[in-house]
Formats: C-alpha cells, sequence, structure tokens
C-alpha cells in the first residue's frame, strides 16, 4: 500500500497520495477515541519517528517491543494507528516486535502529518480546558436543576413518610399497653353493711 501510494503520487503529480491517507487514519483516530487518548497516542508515534529522523542507523530506535503498555496502547491497539506504523515502513517481526524497514522519506512525511495532527490536538485540548477549566465542575442548565429539585422533595417526602409511620406505630404501641394493664378492684365493691362480710357489730369482744 505504502508503494502503491507513491506510485500514484509521483505519477499524477497533483497530491501526496501517502499523505492524504495517512491524514485519513489520523482523523479516524480523532473520531474513534477522547481528545486526550489521541493527543497521547500522536505524541508517541511523533516521538518514535523524531528519534529516527535524529538517529539515523541506530538499530536500537527501529525496533519497537508492543509488550510495553503505552508504546503498544500508542501505536498498535486500534486500526488507524496499525496502519499508520505499517504504511510509514514498520513491519512485524513477530507478535510482540515491530521493526523499521522504511526510508528517510517514510520518517519525513511521518513527521509533517503527526506534528499537524498533534497541533490540531493541542488547539482542541487547549479549547476543552478554556470552556470547563479543571476543578471547575460545568454549571448545571435548568433541566438539571430541576430534575436535581424533584429528587430531593422525593427524597424529603420519603423521609415525612417513614416519620409518621414511625410516629403512628409508637401511638399505637402505647395505647395498647395501657389497655393491657388491669384494673386494680376497688375496695369494699358491692359491701354496704358490715354483716355482708361477717362482722357482727353487736356482738361485744
Amino acid at each position: 500500500a505504502r508503494q502503491l501510494c507513491r506510485a500514484l503520487a509521483a505519477r499524477f503529480g497533483i497530491f501526496n497520495a501517502m499523505k492524504e491517507a495517512l491524514h485519513d487514519l489520523l482523523a479516524e483516530l480523532h473520531g474513534a477515541v477522547s481528545p486526550q487518548v489521541a493527543h497521547d497516542s500522536l505524541s508517541v508515534m511523533l516521538r518514535l519517528f523524531t528519534n529516527l529522523r535524529d538517529n539515523p542507523g541506530v538499530d536500537k530506535y527501529k525496533k519497537l517491543n508492543l509488550t510495553k503498555p503505552v508504546l503498544r496502547e500508542a501505536v498498535w491497539t486500534r486500526s488507524s494507528t496499525q496502519q499508520f506504523m505499517l504504511m510509514t515502513g514498520f513491519e512485524p517481526e513477530s507478535a510482540t516486535n515491530l521493526h523499521f524497514q522504511g526510508s528517510e522519506q517514510d520518517v519525513a512525511d511521518a513527521i509533517e502529518v503527526l506534528s499537524a495532527a498533534l497541533q490540531h490536538s493541542n488547539t482542541e485540548l487547549a479549547e476543552a480546558a478554556h470552556h470547563h477549566p479543571p476543578g471547575k465542575p460545568k454549571k448545571p442548565d435548568e433541566r438539571e436543576l430541576a430534575l436535581q429539585k424533584l429528587k430531593k422533595d422525593k427524597e424529603m417526602r420519603e423521609k415525612l413518610k417513614e416519620q409518621i409511620a414511625r410516629d403512628r406505630s409508637n401511638v399505637s404501641a402505647e395505647h395498647e399497653s395501657k389497655s393491657s394493664v388491669g384494673k386494680p378492684l376497688t375496695p369494699g365493691g358491692h359491701i354496704s353493711r358490715f354483716s355482708d362480710i361477717g362482722i357482727d357489730v353487736n356482738k361485744k369482744g
């Protein structure tokens, strides 16, 4: 695919097909993940290619170990970044290693496209931070405020119902407790004469 794009660009001389394809891949990356994740991936990839440019012939910069979490996340977990790396000269050596087999032009194209994409990403993040500064939560709109009020009113009603139920339960328990206590008998009830209880008041001694 890389050779085909270059051949088309050389033949027609109208546009650089390789760069167009690379731009499309990075646009796909931006559409698939959050701005911060896209920014992180672009930063890592740009560093990889600037290392290649600044250290030509140094073999350690040509080999990528995909077992490193940060590197794997940046270049190999999404189709768009995988294709970008393959189109700019990296080839798989194994399931966990990539080896750069491309040219200086591949490196230059990658840096140009990645730099432009990263600049766009920086602007996007700056605008997001301006509209929603860290530490300052977004002000809720009228609908959110209305929903919050309804929620609080509902919670208050539930608490009142629970309190009323507890009060009724306490009153009922108190009433039952009083009803269960027996009334004391009135001494001498239904007794009108001493003789009724076997006492002869006329008897001496």
